[in-house]
């Protein structure tokens, strides 16, 4: 495979075909034992869908197939693209073994290990608020076949790893599941130093025990660093990059005063001005980066909303209890709790907003004016031959933030084309969304009809809800300036887009922009959806065929070697025969 450094469109399609021909390779390896890809591949279609009523994705049968056959596996796909499908159908396949997932919070367990038990999967959470003598009991008695658990107890733990090497004996362990592995890298150095160590887990399995590493941001750099600690190489493995862009997803820039700007969170959560009851309130997570932070600026919320909505908003961080942290993210989820404070610990991520592709949702970076301000730093080191302190004159921001970010800042051309460029994402990023730039791209005609119809609905809909009774008519709401605007323009990421777009102000979009922007990005997700679904179905005919035209030339080929050995078989008895006589 070639060099990360260098990875572009082709050196992707050389990556896809390796990992093909790796999982060929594979295929005809097990032939030996009896193994059979259709066959197989049936089986986890139907155990699949007889337990969730959907139906795979082709490359999540590869996936799951490549692992069934022991390869290691890399997935790289935006959040609610369906990575950890694979862990569910291998633990379908055989339901005696044992799957190891490593996750980096412990919310993230509990969440996987819900999806799973929905699934009819036994699964639980090991770590340090759930391990006790009645949990390793039960994990002895093969109570649960999945354990979400993280690299401090594999490491760390004497009993669990007692439990681990035990299960490795007995020919137990199915695969161990990475997931969120850009944590190896972000978290390694010094925060969580057993992410460092994973290379120790990796010796400790046997090498037919597979990897599979799934995460949603991985630039090359970072990868290369997961093929050290996990010491596999991608040319032996089945490496599938799939990008990381979320059409469902608009983000935007929002300038405030200070990192304590508070204030300017609220238009963000309200519908309208001075919100009165949950309806009038966006469901939104609000993103620090400290317990302390994340506690001031509940509070501050709460101050402003009137006493009634108090018990709508709540904070999420990792000095909550395991029991409360469950809690909260339940009644989040239930619409309980429409604003949430949160820090890393509830996944610090903007596929959080959107994680399935039908959901529109926004992520909205609040930037403080440092970020903008350069500062004079010290002069380069003077080498002493020029009298004056000739060094050059550098410059850095005053708010440092990594590189990519910045530039993702400061871009005047499309956000999502400097994602694409730092993860090394592939080509052809898919049409049907609010593209986050500032060149205008349009809809097409069924496109645009469908935008500009939902949006007349919302008109109603919002002077109903928010206007009734009130001089104010539908078309006074929103113009119709505004409207043709907002369902035409791909490009629109804020109200300032808008109104620049339309040639009009909008009085009133400061409290309904970002709920009008996501009813066009609903029809947007919709477009893109049917697109891919037929792109999908048609991806998936040609690799039936692809392989029904390879097994029969493989047919093909055995009936002529068959043929050619009862040829020579023939030729051989005539000649004995003939010797005889």
């Amino acid at each position: 495979m070639p060099s990360n450094a260098t990875i572009s469109s082709a050196t992707h399609s050389h990556a896809y075909d390796k990992s093909y021909e790796n999982l060929q390779q594979a295929r005809c390896a097990a032939k030996d034992r009896g193994y059979d890809s259709v066959e197989d591949r049936v089986v986890i279609e139907g155990q699949f869908s007889e337990r969730s009523g959907q139906k795979l994705y082709q490359w999540q049968r590869d996936v799951t197939e490549a692992l069934l056959l022991g390869l290691n596996c890399v997935v790289i796909a935006g959040t609610g693209s369906g990575k950890t499908t694979p862990f569910m159908t291998v633990a379908l396949k055989d339901e005696k073994t044992k799957i190891i997932v490593i996750s980096p919070l412990k919310v993230l367990q509990e969440d996987h290990a819900v999806r799973f038990k929905k699934m009819g999967i036994s699964a639980v959470p090991v770590n340090g608020d759930t391990w006790n003598a009645k949990l390793e009991s039960k994990l002895r008695a093969g109570r649960y076949q999945v354990m979400l658990t993280s690299p401090e107890m594999c490491l760390q733990h004497p009993a669990f790893w007692t439990f681990l090497s035990d299960a490795v004996i007995a020919g137990e362990v199915a695969m161990i599941v990475v997931d969120e592995a850009h944590c190896i890298s972000q978290w390694g150095s010094d925060f969580r130093k057993e992410y460092s160590n994973l290379d120790r887990l990796r010796a400790f399995f046997p090498t037919h025990v597979p990897f599979l590493v799934t995460l949603a941001t991985l630039n090359p750099a970072t990868l290369r660093n997961i093929q050290a600690q996990l010491n596999f190489n991608l040319n032996d493995a089945f490496f599938l990059n799939l990008g990381n862009d979320c059409p469902n997803i608009a983000m935007s820039i929002q300038n405030i005063t200070s990192p304590t700007n508070y204030s300017a969170i609220i238009p963000l959560l309200s519908k309208i001005p001075d919100a009165t009851a949950p309806k009038h309130l966006h469901k939104t997570i609000v993103f620090v980066n400290t317990v302390t932070t994340s506690q001031q600026c509940q509070r501050f919320l709460k101050t402003y909303l009137p006493q009634e909505l108090h018990s709508f908003v709540d904070v999420l961080h990792a000095q909550r209890t395991r029991r409360s942290k469950q809690r909260v993210m339940k009644n989040f989820c239930d619409s309980k709790i429409l604003a949430l404070v949160a820090t890393e610990a509830a996944g610090m991520r903007a596929g959080q907003a959107g994680h399935t592709p039908t959901l529109s949702a926004c992520a909205i970076l609040l930037v403080e004016p440092s970020v903008y301000q350069p500062m004079k730093k010290a002069k380069a080191e003077d080498d002493g031959t020029d009298e004056e302190g000739g060094g050059e004159l550098v410059l850095e921001w005053r708010k440092k933030v990594e590189a990519a970010l910045q530039a993702w800042i400061e871009t005047t051309g499309c956000h999502r084309d400097v994602v694409d460029d730092h993860f090394a994402n592939p080509s052809g990023r898919q049409d049907g969304k609010r593209r986050m730039c500032h060149g205008g791209t349009t809809c097409t005609k069924d496109h645009l009809h469908a935008a500009q119809q939902a949006l007349i609905d919302w008109q109603f809909t919002i002077k109903e809800r928010d206007y009734t009774p009130s001089s104010f008519t539908a078309a006074a709401i929103l113009p119709d300036r505004i409207l043709k605007a907002l369902a035409s323009k791909t490009h629109i990421a804020s109200l300032d887009n808008l109104e620049k777009a339309a040639k009009c102000q909008w009085f009133i979009g400061c409290h309904h922009f970002m709920e009008a922007l996501g009813v066009v990005q609903q029809v947007d997700a919709k477009t893109w959806y049917k697109k891919e679904e037929a792109k999908q179905q048609k991806t998936e005919l040609k690799a039936q065929q692809k392989l029904s035209n390879q097994l029969r030339k493989e047919l093909e080929k055995q009936k002529q070697q068959d043929a050619a050995e009862e040829a020579a078989h023939a030729e051989q008895e005539r000649k004995r025969k003939a010797l005889l006589q």
